[in-house]
């Protein structure tokens, strides 16, 4: 039976075979050179991640984060955490209670009901501890077909891996030596980003099918270029980055990653969002993001 290739596989894959997303060799240029002042300062780094997003969920006397609790968790308890605070209800709340009733089962009958003990089964492994959440919580699988290949993009288990790291500060049990081989977490807002900034394009009928609001399932073909060519052009923006900073004499490959450079970007989206506006986001419903 095929494996499914890694997320950084498959990236090169699909862009590789891409029809309606392009990578822009010169934009891809611009952006690292657009970077490369930056890495150096708080707001592109851990320190500068975690006091951009302040860990301070407020506690209304639930134990969200105790498995025990989540595993039997009902749907209306459910409803009730994630109510919204418009009059548009949070979607998918129905997978949403499957998953965490899901989630906490497995991590009470293999993990001693803590999370914890993945991270230091992983022995300071990012990829092993990628591999054992994707081996055990099936909600993380994030796989599709493409030119009849098994890709991956485990956005939502590369997520927690990153930022399981990210909030241990690369120390003790978050101390991966392998943290560079985490992609960015392909969803919504980095390829909205790509295209603003010129290092990705989409073709006409794809880029008329957002502007139309056209709703893609998972695993559609368009939807699978979009999130595969983002993957490997920030892979393609991180190398460029290195190697202008090698041709100065320095080895950044401890400051610059494609984890630091996903932070970076999603938050240059969320800071300029009228300015891109322009560029619509592709419309997916699914639990993978």
């Amino acid at each position: 039976m095929e494996a499914f290739l890694s997320p950084k596989e498959s990236a090169k894959f699909i862009a590789e075979n891409s029809k309606d997303v392009y990578i822009k060799d010169d934009g891809v240029q611009n952006v690292a050179e657009m970077l490369f002042d930056k890495v150096l300062k708080k707001e592109f780094g851990v320190d500068g991640w975690k006091s951009s997003h302040e860990l301070n969920p407020q506690s209304t006397g639930v134990p969200i984060t105790s498995a025990s609790y989540y595993a039997t968790m009902t749907l209306e308890q459910v409803k009730h955490v994630f109510r919204s605070d418009t009059d548009v209800p949070m979607p998918l709340l129905e997978e949403r209670h499957r998953v965490l009733n899901e989630t906490g089962m497995v991590l009470l009958k293999t993990f001693g009901g803590s999370f914890l003990t993945c991270v230091k089964k992983s022995d300071k492994s990012a990829q092993e501890l990628l591999q054992i959440v994707v081996e055990n919580f099936p909600s993380f699988r994030d796989e599709a077909t493409f030119q009849g290949r098994k890709v991956a993009f485990y956005k939502r288990a590369q997520i927690l891996v990153a930022d399981t790291w990210s909030v241990l500060e690369g120390k003790g049990d978050g101390c991966f030596s392998d943290i560079s081989s985490v992609t960015i977490f392909a969803d919504y807002r980095i390829p909205q980003v790509l295209v603003h900034l010129g290092a990705m394009k989409y073709s006409d009928e794809l880029m008329k099918k957002l502007k139309e609001g056209h709703m893609f399932q998972s695993g559609d073909i368009q939807e699978v270029e979009i999130r595969g060519c983002s993957i490997w052009c920030c892979e393609l923006i991180c190398k460029r980055l290195l190697d202008l900073y090698k041709k100065k004499g320095e080895n950044m490959s401890e400051r610059i990653n494609a984890v630091l450079l996903d932070y970076y970007l999603w938050d240059f989206a969320r800071d300029h969002r009228e300015d891109m506006k322009e560029i619509p986001f592709h419309r997916v419903r699914c639990i993978y993001y």
